[in-house]
């Protein structure tokens, strides 16, 4: 698997007054690091953590999205769309019935014709003033968008934030992109970390760090620094300092630098979206791949196949997971029909989840 750029998966998380008069190339790199009966793990309630989507008129739950120009619109459009009604198809429409209040919404000028993220009649393109700042803002990484070089790798901004700056609150599309992929990111906007990283993950996977792609590299530094594997492979400040970016994204019970506290209810689900498989981010592609599913030992992860009876041994999963029961279960117990999911963080920083890309 081919991995993100150093700037999508740098686990840097940056304060959101660093985006404050910048422009949007800069902007953007400059907020990246890369996600019970509820499937997905969260984030929310700790200190300095982002929120849940706020409810507007109806008690309705809008997550607010822009494509950035006339030209992703073209491009992105039916691939980000149809990501929007994969996640409605399986959580139903909008109603009581169905037990939960989101709804994806772009706004429109009288003539219905949507409003893009940057005033396009202004040659410095500035932020489009007809649109909120909590607007995700749909953002193309190839050759000829926001990056000088095509980025393979997608990522997205996790949850919402009070009064964010143009731009911060963003939904990147790599080169590599899929339906799926969109899904997953989409996923981390609703505010879903990644299964995989809970805390109790070790009962249900087995975590192969040294197979991870930059590894050897990272851990040529390190030990020459005294730096033992463990704090390598789970400090995601000691990871990021020696350039282990993509470890980053498996890193166990917090995510990023700022170490926010992943919160997971109820049941491991090994069947989430959030969830990665056995070959995600994995340095040799040649063993570990669904034609060599008896060498768990070659991949990322390998999962236990007895939780409770670990002698039993591993197994690997190749398939990307659709859209889960209980990853709709976390939906709807974090955005209900009616009443609020109670959280108490400050959101003063912001983490973008860039993901691995096959």
């Amino acid at each position: 698997m081919k991995l993100c750029s150093v700037l999508l998966l740098a686990g840097i998380a940056t304060s959101v007054n660093a985006f404050c008069n910048s422009t949007l190339p800069s902007a953007v790199n400059a907020s990246a690091c890369d996600s019970g009966t509820c499937g997905a793990a969260d984030v929310f309630g700790g200190k300095d953590v982002p929120i849940v989507w706020p409810r507007v008129s109806n008690n309705k739950v809008a997550i607010r999205y822009c494509f950035y120009d006339t030209d992703t619109d073209k491009r992105l459009r039916s691939l980000v769309r149809g990501a929007m009604d994969v996640w409605m198809g399986a959580l139903g429409e909008r109603k009581k019935d169905n037990g939960h209040a989101i709804e994806f919404y772009e706004h429109t000028d009288k003539d219905n014709k949507p409003y893009h993220c940057v005033d396009e009649s202004n040659p410095s393109r500035p932020w489009n003033t007809n649109l909120q700042t909590d607007t995700v803002a749909i953002l193309w990484r190839g050759a000829d968008g926001i990056n000088p070089q095509p980025v393979p790798a997608s990522s997205a901004t996790l949850g919402c934030l009070k009064k964010p700056n143009p731009f911060v609150l963003n939904l990147v599309v790599g080169t590599s992109h899929t339906l799926w992929e969109i899904t997953h990111e989409l996923g981390h906007v609703l505010g879903m970390v990644h299964e995989h990283q809970r805390a109790d993950r070790d009962l249900f996977i087995k975590y192969n760090c040294d197979k991870v792609f930059g590894f050897d590299a990272a851990w040529q530094k390190a030990s020459a620094d005294g730096i033992s594997k463990d704090r390598l492979c789970n400090d995601a400040q000691v990871a990021t300092y020696y350039g282990f970016w993509a470890g980053v994204q498996f890193i166990r019970g917090f995510i990023g630098v700022l170490k926010w506290e992943v919160v997971g209810s109820g049941a491991y689900d090994i069947e989430s979206i959030m969830h990665y498989a056995s070959d995600a981010g994995v340095a040799d592609q040649t063993r570990c791949n669904a034609n060599h599913p008896d060498e768990p030992a070659m991949c990322v992860m390998a999962f236990w196949k007895n939780p409770s009876k670990h002698d039993a041994g591993w197994e690997t999963r190749f398939r990307q997971n659709p859209i889960s029961q209980r990853d709709v279960a976390w939906v709807k117990k974090v955005y209900p029909w009616d009443g609020t999911f109670s959280w108490s963080g400050q959101n003063q920083d912001l983490i973008q989840f860039g993901d691995v890309a096959k």
